[in-house]
């Protein structure tokens, strides 16, 4: 194995024994972690968060289960957790909406913050892909200080059969991963069923993460990958290996640092809050989490909300329809009765009007033919 070299003395991301990569590669890369349901695939996810808040590495978790959010806990639902922002779900520390993506990926940028993206109770799918597209293309157009995004079940943002619903997302996405180390973006790609994931998508992730796999579908589809990056021969071992993985036992294969081991991930330090899977557990819950400085948070968030909506023109279009339902909905005023003329009564002002005009050429005849009433030599009339 052959690490990229990191800065003297710098720490590294400690993933698993055999796979400790750099920071600064792994974070603004693109990599895909995959793995069937109950592998250990979003337990590797909460390590990687770990590890990245350990090395000092901004990070966005966007989760559309909601089983992130015990990273704010330690392990055994104590002490010991990420103190970073939960937004939206069952326990977030501030609720979200569809529209709301924008402005938390300006917080990433402008107030230098990592955050948890509970996506679960957004409510529709549209609203899933609405919040995603807008929060992953504003980061990826406007950030520029280093920073990775954990999409969890990634299928669900780059599908192989996308719907034209998906397109947008499916663009800005395949966006990141193929050109976000120029903007500072990383990203991990995380999926029970890398045979549904874009293969467009996935063929340019520099390395895999893969765990056990079952389907011989979701085996198969690593040959895109290998085709593009590796050893086929290589492949063919690790393909015979999946489905006899242990839950949490990985193969990394990073073919540009020479890296194809597999090995056991380390233990999570931060609390397990996915859903129980057997019938005698209830679904558990930490007795703390980490403090986060809310006032402020929510305050920040109010501001780049305003932000957001100031530069986006749907949202003009929103406060156009809104104001036109109001109008529409807005009860008819109540008449105002203007006083009008009758006919008969406009003819007879004519005629006053007529008499007045009459009077007064009457009136100035008679003064010029009545001469001065005061004579005076200076008066022509008097000479």
């Amino acid at each position: 194995m052959t690490p990229v070299p990191a800065a003297k003395g710098a720490a590294r991301l400690l993933i698993a024994p055999g796979f400790t990569p750099d920071p600064d590669y792994f974070a603004g890369g693109a990599f895909a972690f995959m793995g069937k349901r109950g592998s250990g695939k979003s337990y590797l996810g909460r390590v990687l968060a770990e590890e990245l808040w350990r090395t000092k590495v901004k990070f966005a978790v966007l989760d559309p289960m909601g089983v992130m959010w015990g990273l704010r806990s330690g392990a055994d639902g104590g002490p010991g957790g990420l103190p970073v922002p939960v937004f939206g779900g069952d326990h977030g520390d501030v609720p979200i909406d569809r529209g709301s993506g924008a402005a938390l990926a300006g917080l990433i940028i402008d107030e230098d913050l990592s955050m948890i993206i509970d996506m679960k109770r957004l409510g529709s799918r549209a609203a899933e892909r609405e919040f995603a597209c807008d929060f992953l293309d504003h980061l990826y157009r406007h950030n520029s200080d280093l920073v990775h995004v954990l999409l969890e079940e990634a299928d669900l943002f780059c599908p192989q059969k996308p719907s034209p619903g998906d397109a947008p997302l499916l663009g800005v996405t395949e966006n990141i991963v193929r050109r976000g180390r120029n903007n500072g973006v990383g990203i991990t790609l995380s999926t029970q069923r890398p045979a549904v994931l874009n293969k467009d998508v996935m063929s340019q992730v520099e390395g895999l993460g893969i765990m056990r796999l079952i389907g011989y579908q979701d085996r198969e589809a690593i040959d895109d990958w290998v085709r593009g990056h590796a050893d086929p021969e290589a492949a063919r071992a690790v393909k015979a290996s999946l489905a006899g993985l242990a839950t949490g036992e990985c193969w990394w294969w990073v073919p540009e640092l020479d890296v194809l081991e597999r090995t056991q991930i380390r233990r999570a330090r931060t609390f397990d809050s996915s859903p129980t899977r057997r019938r005698a557990d209830r679904a558990a819950e930490p007795r703390s989490m980490a403090d986060v400085d809310l006032g402020s948070i929510t305050a920040r968030m109010t501001a780049a909300i305003e932000r957001a909506k100031a530069d986006d023109p749907r949202e003009l279009k929103r406060r156009v329809k809104a104001l036109e339902a109001q109008l529409a909905a807005a009860p008819a005023p109540d008449p105002v009765m203007v006083p009008v003329l009758t006919g008969e009564a406009q003819e007879a002002l004519r005629l006053a009007a007529g008499t007045i005009d009459q009077a007064q050429s009457q009136m100035i005849d008679a003064i010029a033919s009545a001469g001065c009433w005061r004579p005076s030599p200076a008066c022509t009339r008097c000479r």
